[in-house]
């Protein structure tokens, strides 16, 4: 596998945005196991709610960044197959 330059605010965006997967990820299985008391329940779901929601989110934007890096990776592939069959 060839080593590329890939854009590094897309590829920082990638990283930050699976990070906040697993954070919130996390979030989601204390909150469903059980952890708070049963008079919490209706702002477990709420927070649950809003973690779900911010995950979709999180999943776009690393769909996003990592299109962009294989985007420039297919670019570079491309421009380094070229110049191979020229030499």
């Amino acid at each position: 596998m060839a080593d590329y330059p890939v854009p590094a605010k897309s590829l920082a965006e990638a990283m930050s945005a699976q990070t906040n997967l697993h954070v919130f990820g996390a979030v989601v299985a204390i909150l469903e196991g059980g952890t708070l008391s049963s008079y919490s329940g209706s702002s477990a779901r709420r927070i649950i709610a809003i973690c779900h929601k911010e995950q979709q989110r999180q999943l776009k934007l690393m769909d996003k960044a990592v299109a962009a890096v294989n985007k420039r990776a297919a670019q570079l592939d491309g421009g380094q197959e070229g110049s191979e069959s020229n030499g």
